[in-house]
């Protein structure tokens, strides 16, 4: 049986109005470092998004499974759909249309029928415009979709049945919207996955300085039962020596995740930590969709979470009630494939392998240890075909409100 090393638990955090501008001027400061900048999270953004050429595209998903779940768990009432939380840039809604989650006590009709301050939120919510519409007009939150959708064809492809697992679209980044307001989006967008019951989170974006709003959202989300798979971040930084947030708090329901390219070496851009990182998945050049149709690639941790995401889902998915967060973790970690020159970089040394996370079962998992740790948080990134213009146009929405 291996062991992994235990998580350092950091020191609670302060809030400061401070905080978002230091974060997100941190943000800017790294925009000269690529050329197109694709990366949602601090990063040296050296590999471009490329809508492909002709001829080139991604495989279409299979649409969504149709069978009555109840049938994987011998009857009764139809069991709960396993909940993912996007909080990212929207989505391509008529894209995804059949996997979106609905939201049972709300119609849209232009009413806030259930009462919770939000009108027509069916599919989730806009917290930077403050509205239902989800779209996506960066690209991002619909690549990081596009992941996931595509992970989950691996349990029609094994003839695995379970759950159904639906995308709850939590919407904190616009690049049409000052910058300032993305933390506090991000912190509305933890607050209604908690409260509206999703079972992952998936945040695919971070900052270097932490918070004591959001780690007390996170504290709460674990005593819930609730799994954040976060982006380790792109700054190609030890995160125990540089913690890179919400993937560094110290709270059990945390998976980290860092980057590897096609030959399973890690992604130079890509955090580390032998205390601070869980597990590294895909995350170089990963094929997925873009909105209004078009595919496209893009390089960094936030890709390798999508990964992790769909990988936990699907253990979910296994059970009529959601399993312990805990156990989750192990499974994704036990399951995992060790390779020499990814240990120490990462606590449990091992890189996601998805067919073994969504066919061995608990018991047969054989990594022990504590659960997991944190990652992620705002997005910095700027398209432009003239860097010192992205860096300019991002200083100008950095300025405190």
């Amino acid at each position: 049986m291996r062991s992994i090393p235990q998580k350092r638990i950091l020191a609670p955090v302060p809030d400061t109005r401070a905080l978002l501008y230091r974060r997100l001027r941190q943000a800017a400061l790294v925009l000269g470092t690529g050329g197109l900048l694709t990366w949602m999270m601090f990063g040296s953004g050296d590999l471009p998004i490329h809508n492909l050429p002709r001829g080139e595209k991604a495989q279409p998903p299979a649409p969504p499974e149709k069978k009555d779940a109840r049938a994987a768990f011998g009857g009764g009432e139809p069991p709960r759909p396993v909940v993912i939380a996007i909080i990212d840039t929207g989505i391509d809604q008529e894209a995804f249309r059949d996997l979106l989650w609905t939201n049972p006590f709300e119609t849209a009709d232009g009413i806030d029928n259930d009462g919770n301050g939000l009108i027509d939120d069916v599919h989730g919510y806009n917290f930077i415009g403050d509205n239902h519409r989800i779209d996506d007009r960066h690209g991002h939150g619909t690549h990081v979709a596009g992941i996931v959708r595509r992970e989950l064809r691996l349990r029609e492809a094994l003839g695995i049945e379970g759950r159904p697992i639906r995308l709850m679209i939590l919407k904190y980044f616009d690049p049409g919207v000052p910058a300032g307001r993305t933390m506090r989006a991000s912190l509305e967008a933890f607050r209604y996955a908690i409260d509206r019951g999703a079972d992952i989170i998936n945040y695919s974006g971070g900052g270097a300085v932490p918070s004591a709003e959001e780690e007390a959202l996170l504290v709460e989300a674990a005593r819930r039962n609730i799994l954040l798979v976060a982006a380790a971040g792109n700054e190609g930084l030890d995160s125990d020596d540089a913690p890179f947030y919400p993937a560094s708090y110290g709270t059990p329901n945390i998976l980290s995740v860092g980057a590897t390219d096609d030959r399973l070496g890690a992604v130079p851009s890509s955090n580390f930590g032998r205390h601070s990182v869980d597990v590294t998945a895909p995350g170089a050049q990963v094929l997925s969709d873009l909105p209004e149709g078009r595919t496209g690639r893009m390089t960094g941790t936030s890709q390798a979470t999508a990964f992790v995401t769909a990988a936990a889902a699907l253990i979910m998915s296994e059970h009529r009630t959601p399993p312990p967060v805990e156990r989750v973790i192990d499974r994704v970690l036990g399951t995992g494939r060790i390779f020499a020159h990814l240990e120490g970089r990462t606590r449990s040394g091992a890189h996601l392998d998805a067919l073994r996370a969504a066919t061995q079962r608990d018991s047969q998992t054989t990594l022990t240890g504590e659960s997991s740790r944190s990652s992620a948080r705002i997005p910095a990134k700027y398209f432009s075909h003239h860097p010192d213009e992205s860096l300019q146009a991002l200083d100008e929405r950095n300025r405190p409100n």
